[in-house]
Parts: C-alpha cells; sequence; structure tokens
C-alpha cells in the first residue's frame, strides 16, 4: 500500500510540473533580462552570440556558454531564474533521428545572466 501511495504521489506531482510547464511562455515572463535574452534568441549561433555579448555577466561569457537551437519551452520560472529546452538540430536533413532537445538554467542578477548551465537532468537516477 505505501509503493501504491507513493507511485499516486509521484505521478500528481508530475502531472502538476507538467501542467505549469506548459503554460509559460517568453512573452510572460517576469524578468525583464532573461525574456530579453530568450526572445533575442532564433536558433542560430550568430544570434546566441549576441544575445550572450549583450545579456550575460563576464563570467558566462568567459566560460563560453551558448544556447544551442531553437527554444521548444520555457520549463519554468522562478524568481530570478529560468529553465528553458532548446532542440538542437544535429542534422538538418533527417530532422527527426538528428534532432537533441537541450535543457539550460539561467540565472539574472543586476540586470546580468550570472549562471548558465546545461541541465543533464536527475543525477538520483545514478546513485
Amino acid at each position: 500500500m505505501k509503493n501504491l501511495k507513493f507511485i499516486a504521489v509521484m505521478f500528481l506531482s508530475f502531472v502538476s510540473m507538467t501542467a505549469v510547464a506548459q503554460d509559460v511562455k517568453i512573452e510572460g515572463l517576469k524578468n525583464p533580462t532573461i525574456k530579453a535574452f530568450l526572445s533575442a534568441l532564433d536558433g542560430s549561433e550568430a544570434a546566441a552570440e549576441r544575445a550572450v555579448a549583450k545579456y550575460c555577466s563576464k563570467d558566462v561569457i568567459e566560460a563560453g556558454m551558448l544556447p544551442t537551437g531553437k527554444i521548444t519551452k520555457v520549463v519554468f520560472e522562478d524568481e530570478n531564474c529560468v529553465q528553458f529546452e532548446t532542440l538542437w538540430i544535429i542534422d538538418e536533413d533527417d530532422l527527426e533521428d538528428g534532432s537533441e532537445p537541450m535543457l539550460y538554467d539561467i540565472c539574472e542578477e543586476g540586470w546580468k545572466i550570472v549562471s548558465f548551465d546545461l541541465n543533464f537532468g536527475d543525477d538520483e537516477d545514478e546513485e
């Protein structure tokens, strides 16, 4: 019975997170810096380089992070941080097999993006 309750809670949590995540749009983001940064991205490397140069801190620029691909969704916004997903097209001739979703976490302070990380998912599965 414990396992059934645990599974039910996990399922409801997942459904709740999914429902919230689907409602977030770039236009609806509250943080103006992150909103402008994500709006500047069009999937090209040139646009990503311009956006990073304009909206990111010196440390982020030096780290060389670039969002790869077109934004497919904003997963969530939490105060000054946003998680978003892009679709990186590896081979444009084969969009179905040649695309890879990339998940990014970014945070803003003082009108600059100060944290920019590629999210590799839960580490709990590896333990």
